[in-house]
């Protein structure tokens, strides 16, 4: 659970700098992970609020197990959300998952 101050603290962060705020967090265990009903309905909530900060930026949340990642892209301030068809993790050797 994020604490209050986290947040304004990654608000003052994304207001300063101007760039985009994910909300991440992990579900443990192996493959595509899903989004809770609870996960879905508190980013509907929240991430929104990212652009009274960040205007100009894209928004999001991001769930990952051990091997995978979904994540959910806001465009703009209104309730509605795609996912991410892509990741790609940098390291070695350069990994590419699918969101979806």
């Amino acid at each position: 659970m994020m604490g209050p101050e986290a947040i304004r603290k990654a608000l003052q962060w994304a207001m300063t700098s101007g760039e985009a705020m994910f909300h991440v967090h992990a579900h443990g265990g192996f493959g595509l992970p899903n989004f809770s009903a609870i996960d879905s309905a508190e980013n509907a909530k929240f991430v929104p609020d990212f652009f009274k900060v960040a205007p100009q930026s894209v928004h999001g949340a991001i769930v990952l197990s051990c091997n995978a990642a979904r994540g959910q892209l806001w465009f703009d301030s209104n309730d509605t959300y795609e996912f991410i068809q892509e990741f790609h993790e940098i390291g070695i050797p350069i990994q590419k998952w699918s969101g979806v």
